[in-house]
């Protein structure tokens, strides 16, 4: 084994420093002791990036390990089995849709082939607590960027997940383990496998553009179309005339769009022919970026939760991993989109009342209160002197809106709407406390689900069928049942309803979802989350590509 002074030569006890004087990990490795003893003035505090901290858990690694090698063979001129499993986890992390480049692979294997195993030692070990982290939570530098997420990753200690990894039996089981272990991930990561490949042997056939095509017609157009169906939804291509829109392409057509998102007609328009000809390369970008989302949810998603599909507009409630309600919602406009968060459903709201929030009485009151102050009345809606639970009400004639600023941050005045059959809220909502205000909650416009596409409400998420879940969590509540629900309903009287238990809810943000079949559906990013992260990503690829060897990784 090697002497301590000789892992104490590569820098690890002053790696903090090599950081804060803008040397680099290659530098820091070629350290001497006595460049450790007198290292170069540090620069000031405020200088130190979030690298210093990836370094400085490289320090505490050693240490703990007394500064011997933790990946190499006893003779020290050659990888360990162990370090093995590590560098081929690391070498394969785009599996998990995730960047080998982000994790040194390419100095790892420049220190390898020139034999400078200590280089070596130290590298794999700064990727692997960059990698651990990355898995098991997600990159920091994409977690919530521009997505509206609620919540910080979670927690893990990577510096004793490494020393975990040297000691481990399995070394690629333990690592797995770090990934989120429920079915969606793991079909997505397959799915992720299988995209690669098609890229590989030179993705699917284009379809030219022209006007809508539909069932009966025929030409090359509709040939090029049962060809680009062949590849990913079944058509038929041992056909009499593979140039004839016929039933079983019809059928193919359908299926594309009903796990695309798209308004299932059998037809192929403009948006229809939009995603079919959507690049394999932009798919791989997008389940890459929904690999990431799944990394920043709790791993324990709960025994029964709630999940909150908003790119898929539909809610699930599961109970022991079988989904056993599905429906349609409504969320937020792309103007107001709906947050990421998880929480605890604790209460129901049975003919709740509507406290209009400031934003949408800047946006959407204030200008019809400036044409008709009379609106209010026709909505059912009390204007109160001001937010204070005590605040008398107050008649809307008497004030002058012209002079009433829309600023969310000082409006004087409270709107509130009665419960009633055109209350916003509907007859129940669902209540689960979160800074967003965000909740799930009946409506009384029911003809929204009718649209594919129902990207219409203010942030809160709409219930197609709110007496449904209800149904299903009162099964929990004592003395509750969907009887004792419609009398409450028909009395009118605003009433709370506590669980016994909680119900985890997770509002989430999914544009590919496999099903159990191993079909991958894929949805309309909406709200331009897709697009921000795989530009990202690209731009930190082409960053990685032009960094000298050794520079600190960004995370």
């Amino acid at each position: 084994m090697l002497k301590q002074a000789s892992l104490h030569s590569i820098g690890l006890v002053a790696a903090a420093c090599c950081l804060a004087t803008g040397l680099q990990l290659r530098d820091a490795v070629a350290l001497t002791p006595g460049e450790l003893q007198a290292p170069p003035a540090a620069a000031a505090p405020s200088d130190l990036d979030r690298h210093l901290l990836a370094e400085s858990r490289l320090e505490r690694l050693y240490r703990s390990r007394g500064f011997q090698p933790i990946w190499l063979d006893a003779a020290g001129d050659g990888l360990s089995v162990r370090g093995e499993a590590a560098l081929t986890a690391l070498e394969s992390a785009d599996a998990e849709g995730l960047d080998p480049l982000s994790y040194y692979s390419a100095e790892i294997d420049s220190a390898r082939a020139a034999a400078r195993w200590q280089d070596l030692d130290v590298l794999l070990s700064a990727g692997l607590l960059d990698y651990v982290r990355d898995l098991a939570g997600g990159r920091p530098a994409l977690r919530g960027q521009g997505e509206g997420l609620d919540g910080d990753a979670p927690p893990l200690d990577a510096v004793a997940t490494v020393r975990g990894l040297a000691a481990a039996e399995d070394v690629a089981a333990a690592l797995q383990a770090l990934a989120p272990a429920n079915a969606q991930y793991r079909r997505l990561r397959a799915t992720l496998a299988a995209l690669r490949e098609r890229a590989a042997a030179g993705g699917w056939p284009r379809i030219p553009a022209g006007d809508t095509l539909d069932p009966g017609m025929s030409g090359p157009r509709v040939a090029a179309l049962r060809a680009r169906l062949a590849a990913t939804d079944g058509a038929e291509t041992e056909v009499a005339e593979p140039a004839l829109f016929d039933p079983s392409l019809e059928a193919a057509v359908r299926h594309f769009q009903q796990r695309n998102g798209l308004a299932v007609d059998g037809r192929v328009g403009p948006n229809t022919l939009a995603a079919l000809d959507r690049p394999v390369g932009e798919l791989i970008g997008v389940v890459e970026a929904n690999m990431e989302r799944w990394r920043w949810l709790p791993h324990d998603l709960g025994e029964r939760y709630i999940l909150v599909n908003t790119a898929a507009f539909e809610m699930r409630a599961v109970e022991d991993g079988r989904v056993v309600l599905r429906m349609p919602v409504v969320n937020g406009l792309p103007s107001r989109p709906t947050p990421m968060f998880s929480a605890e459903m604790r209460y129901l709201e049975v003919n709740p009342t509507w406290t209009v929030p400031p934003t949408i009485f800047a946006k959407d009151y204030l200008p019809k209160l400036r044409r008709d102050p009379g609106y209010l009345a026709q909505q059912n809606i009390t204007l109160y002197v001001s937010w204070s639970p005590n605040a008398t009400p107050v008649d809307p004639y008497l004030v002058d809106w012209s002079q009433v600023r829309a600023n969310t941050h000082s409006l004087p005045y409270r709107l509130v709407q009665a419960p009633g059959p055109y209350n916003a809220l509907g007859r129940i909502k669902f209540m689960l406390p979160n800074r967003y205000s965000v909740y799930l909650h009946d409506t009384p416009h029911h003809e929204l689900f009718s649209r594919a596409r129902r990207a219409l409400s203010s942030g809160c998420v709409r219930l197609a069928r709110p007496d449904d879940l209800a149904a299903l969590i009162l099964k929990e509540v004592p003395g509750w049942d969907m009887a004792r629900l419609e009398q409450v309903y028909a009395g009118g009287e605003r009433t709370r309803i506590p669980l016994a238990r909680t119900w985890p809810v997770h509002v989430t943000y999914f544009t590919a979802w496999v099903d159990g079949e191993g079909v991958a559906h894929f949805y309309d990013d909406v709200y331009g989350r897709d697009a921000d992260m795989i530009e990202q990503l690209r731009r930190n690829r082409l960053l990685l590509a032009e960094e000298p060897q050794g520079a600190p990784r960004r995370s």
